[in-house]
């Protein structure tokens, strides 16, 4: 009698996946005004301009004036919009992402 192979069949070992889709807190404070006018806002992971579309919602503006991010002597924007000296000097705010410019450690920016 032939002896029959058992078949086993071997579940793929998969690595957990990783979480992908972090939350940024931020806390933004109109400075030189009181009584104090802030709002938190928790966004997912995106580019400064879409960053720059949250706080305006948040703060309830129409988003009528151009707008920048300075960030560790950086300025992020639109440099068609804010590159008047045509210094190239303006880091496009399209380009980069939120968690490029984050510290990893939770420290506060700037």
């Amino acid at each position: 009698m032939a002896k029959k192979q058992a078949s086993k069949k071997f579940a793929k070992k998969t690595s957990p996946k990783k979480p992908t889709d972090a939350i940024y807190q931020f806390k933004l404070t109109l400075l030189g005004i009181q009584p104090k006018i802030w709002r938190r806002i928790q966004i997912p992971d995106c580019k400064l301009h879409k960053l720059h579309l949250h706080i305006q919602e948040a703060m309830g503006w129409n988003n009528s004036h151009f707008h920048h991010f300075d960030i560790k002597g950086e300025r992020h924007g639109i440099p068609e919009h804010l590159d008047y000296d045509g210094d190239g000097s303006i880091i496009d705010s399209k380009k980069i992402k939120v968690s490029e410019i984050v510290p990893r450690d939770g420290k506060k920016i700037g």
